[in-house]
């Protein structure tokens, strides 16, 4: 028994940590998801109606009304209106729903490929930070970003925070607190928020990795991030 648990925790953690192909490790829905144990936490959690509605607008716009028609088909009912209707852009939902469209979204035109989540993420990010956020964001530079982080995670989640750090002019660290998200958010979601985000406010050659993970058995998700102020020639 003891063995068969230390194996299973060397198979999340190189799961979890490592940034090559998803496509081999853990298999199914923990793939995407997670460990069930960490994903209990995520009750807690709801998420603003904006955040919702990225998901049928990313849809269209990356594959077309075919694939938004074949996502929603994945769904349960109640689900399924939940993407296709309107929703109020401030009204709060739970995160759990939000995380049952993203895995059909990865098992449908993603084709399985989880590391696609994060060019979804900065998507979310280029959009949010230059229209509905643009007034709290505007005058942020990388480093003035992170700092902020847990102002823009309020905007999205509730329950939990996020705490940023800035060890340097180019370097910073992004810890979540009191909460738990499934793992394609952890390794892939917020990675690639993170990014655009700090793309959008004068980073160049970004670099964004999940350094610790819950679903890895740490006690606190955290991330790392590097960048360039200047776009000078190397």
């Amino acid at each position: 028994m003891i063995r068969s648990h230390a194996a299973r925790a060397v198979r999340w953690r190189r799961a979890v940590i490592s940034m090559g192909s998803d496509r081999s490790g853990l298999g199914g829905d923990e793939a995407i998801l997670g460990e069930p144990r960490v994903l209990a936490g995520m009750e807690r959690h709801e998420v603003k109606g904006n955040l919702v509605a990225a998901r049928p607008r990313y849809l269209r716009e990356h594959f077309g009304e075919s694939a938004l028609e074949d996502v929603a088909q994945r769904l349960s009912e109640p689900l399924r209106k939940l993407l296709l209707a309107p929703t109020l852009p401030f009204a709060w939902y739970p995160l759990r729903d939000m995380a049952e469209i993203d895995r059909a979204i990865v098992q449908g035109p993603m084709h399985g490929d989880v590391s696609r989540m994060k060019e979804f993420g900065a998507t979310i990010a280029r959009y949010d930070l230059s229209t509905i956020y643009k007034v709290l964001f505007k005058l942020g530079s990388p480093a003035f970003i992170v700092r902020r982080i847990n102002v823009a995670y309020r905007t999205y989640i509730r329950g939990g925070s996020m705490q940023g750090e800035t060890p340097s002019n180019s370097s910073a660290v992004v810890t979540f607190v009191d909460g738990a998200f499934p793992l394609y958010l952890c390794r892939y979601g917020v990675a690639g928020w993170l990014t655009a985000a700090i793309e959008l406010s004068g980073g160049r050659r970004v670099l964004v990795h999940e350094k610790t993970c819950r679903h890895a058995g740490d006690e606190r998700c955290r991330w790392e991030a590097s960048w360039s102020a200047h776009s000078t020639a190397p």
